[in-house]
C-alpha cells in the first residue's frame, strides 16, 4: 500500500488515487507517487508555520492562549507561575506606550530564557505573562523557578537594560490532585495578587 502519515498520525492510503490517475502507468507511477509526497510534506510544513504564528504572541515572540490551549489538551500543568508586570499603567502614563511595550518585550526575553527544559511561557495578554512546568517538579524546584523569574523580571536602569525600571509580582503553586487548570490558575492568581499587595504595603 502506498500511503502517507499526515502530522496528526493520520495514515492517507494513496494507492488508489494514484492508479487511477489519467494516463498512468508503471513507469509514470513512481514520478506521480513522488510528486504526490513531496505536496503533501510542503502542505505540512506551510500547515506546521501558520499554526506557529497562530499559537504565537506578535509582541513578545512567547506563547499565546492558542498555544496555552495545545498546551493543556495533555491535561493540566505539574506547576504554574503568573507574573504581572508592576505598574503597567503607570510606565504607560510617564514614559509613553512605546516605552512600556518594550519594557513588556524585554521581560518575554528574559522570561524565555530563564526557562529550564519542560517549561513552557505563555503572554496571556496585557501585563501577564504564565510558565507551565509539564515536568514532575518539587516543591524546591518551584521555589527556584520563583527566583528564576523574580530575577528576570527585574529591569534595572543601567544594568543592561536603558530603559525605565520597572519589575513584576509573581505567585507560584504546585498542582494540586484532581485540580483542573481553571482552579489551579484561580489560586496561584490569588498568591500572585497577595504577593502585588504586600509589596505594594512595604513601599
Amino acid at each position: 500500500m502506498f500511503s502517507a502519515c499526515t502530522e496528526n498520525n493520520t495514515n492517507i492510503d494513496l494507492t488508489s488515487f494514484v492508479a487511477n490517475v489519467p494516463g498512468s502507468d508503471a513507469m509514470t507511477k513512481p514520478s506521480i507517487e513522488a510528486d504526490l509526497l513531496a505536496r503533501i510534506a510542503q502542505l505540512e510544513a506551510e500547515n506546521a508555520t501558520l499554526r506557529k504564528a497562530a499559537e504565537t504572541d506578535p509582541m513578545t515572540g512567547l506563547g499565546n492562549r492558542a498555544a496555552l490551549a495545545r498546551t493543556l489538551t495533555a491535561g493540566a500543568p505539574v506547576a504554574l507561575a503568573l507574573v504581572d508586570v508592576d505598574d503597567l499603567h503607570g510606565l504607560n502614563s510617564r514614559h509613553g506606550h512605546p516605552v512600556a511595550d518594550t519594557c513588556l518585550v524585554e521581560m518575554g526575553r528574559r522570561i524565555r530564557a530563564a526557562l529550564l527544559p519542560g517549561e513552557v511561557a505563555i503572554r496571556l495578554g496585557g501585563d501577564e505573562f504564565a510558565v507551565l512546568t509539564t515536568r514532575d517538579t518539587s516543591a524546591a524546584e518551584l521555589a527556584g523557578l520563583h527566583l528564576r523569574l523574580a530575577r528576570a523580571c527585574r529591569l534595572v536602569t543601567g544594568q543592561d537594560w536603558d530603559g525605565p525600571a520597572a519589575g513584576a509580582s509573581i505567585g507560584t503553586g504546585l498542582r494540586e490532585p484532581g485540580e483542573t487548570y481553571d482552579e489551579m490558575y484561580r489560586r496561584v492568581d490569588a498568591t500572585l495578587y497577595a504577593s502585588k499587595r504586600a509589596s505594594r504595603s512595604a513601599a
